[in-house]
C-alpha cells in the first residue's frame, strides 16, 4: 500500500510539508503579525511571495505601503501590521507578501512571516457574533481557533478587502 493510498483510508491529505491534515477540515494559511499567529481562508489566495520593490503611491492611509508588479500589473499593498492596529515594523528577511484575490480584485497583503498551510476543524473555532459583518467598523477577527498549543486568529479577508475598497471609493467621490 502507497503512503498516498494509507493516507486516503484514513480521510488524510498529504500537505507537501511533514504533516497530514483531514480533507474536510477548511484550509487557512498562517502567517506572524506582532507575536500573534493569524490565519485566513486559502481560498482567497494566490500566491505568497517576497517583499520586492514597492512603488510609493499618493495614497494617505499610513497602512497602504504602495504598489507592486505582479503577473504584468500592479497591485495595492496593505501593511496588514498597521491595517489591525499595530505598531510599524521594518521589513526584513522574513516580512512575506501574501497575494489574494476577491472578486478578481487583487491585493497584497504584508505580513512578518509566513508559517504554514493548515486545516483547521471548525470545532476548534470560537466564531464572533455577525454584528457588524459588513460594517467597517470593529474587528476583523471573525473567530480564535483553539487547538491546546496556541491560538490562531482567522482573519476576515473579505472585510479587509470590503472596508478598504470602500474607503477608497468614498475618497474618490469625495474629490
Amino acid at each position: 500500500m502507497t503512503l498516498k493510498d494509507f493516507l486516503n483510508e484514513l480521510g488524510l491529505e498529504e500537505s507537501g510539508y511533514d504533516y497530514y491534515y483531514k480533507k474536510d477540515d477548511p484550509h487557512y494559511l498562517t502567517f506572524q503579525l506582532s507575536g500573534d499567529i493569524y490565519a485566513i481562508e486559502i481560498e482567497n489566495i494566490e500566491e505568497v511571495i517576497e517583499v520586492g520593490k514597492i512603488v510609493k503611491s499618493d495614497n494617505k492611509k499610513k497602512y497602504m505601503k504602495g504598489l507592486i508588479a505582479y503577473k504584468k500589473t500592479m497591485v495595492d499593498l496593505i501593511d496588514l501590521r498597521l491595517k489591525l492596529g499595530m505598531k510599524e515594523k521594518k521589513y526584513d528577511y522574513k516580512t512575506t507578501i501574501i497575494i489574494t484575490s476577491i472578486n478578481e480584485k487583487i491585493l497584497g497583503l504584508i505580513v512578518d512571516n509566513v508559517i504554514e498551510i493548515t486545516g483547521i476543524p471548525h470545532k476548534d473555532i470560537k466564531f464572533n457574533n455577525a454584528e457588524n459583518i459588513l460594517s467597517c467598523k470593529g474587528s476583523f477577527v471573525k473567530g480564535i481557533a483553539h487547538n491546546g498549543k496556541e491560538n490562531k486568529k482567522i482573519l476576515d479577508i473579505n472585510k479587509i478587502f470590503y472596508c478598504d475598497q470602500y474607503n477608497i471609493l468614498r475618497h474618490n467621490i469625495a474629490e
